[in-house]
């Protein structure tokens, strides 16, 4: 797990930023110019690093240690209810 920001590369901080958005990892390839085993690689790396079990975990660590700004944060919430397809009758009868 790491300690400092400085043990991020760039690459895997700009792939963070674009999982915060919402973005998967086969879009994250296609978007940075990388192979899908490398996107997929990168990804995997992030959850090791940051020690996280799940997207929102890795996003939450993410930012409370600072690798990612509000804006990535607030997004990254946004996406997960659009992609839970949350609507307010199925929560009544």
């Amino acid at each position: 797990m790491i300690t400092n920001e400085s043990e991020l590369t760039a690459l895997e901080a700009n792939v963070l930023r674009d999982l915060a958005y919402g973005l998967a990892a086969s879009q994250i390839a296609e978007k940075r110019k990388l192979s899908p085993t490398l996107s997929e690689e990168c990804v995997n790396e992030l959850y090791a690093k940051l020690g996280a079990s799940s997207r929102q975990n890795l996003i939450v660590k993410a930012f409370v240690r600072g690798f990612i700004d509000e804006a990535a944060f607030d997004a990254a919430f946004t996406a997960s209810i659009a992609q839970a397809e949350i609507r307010p009758t199925s929560c009544f009868p």
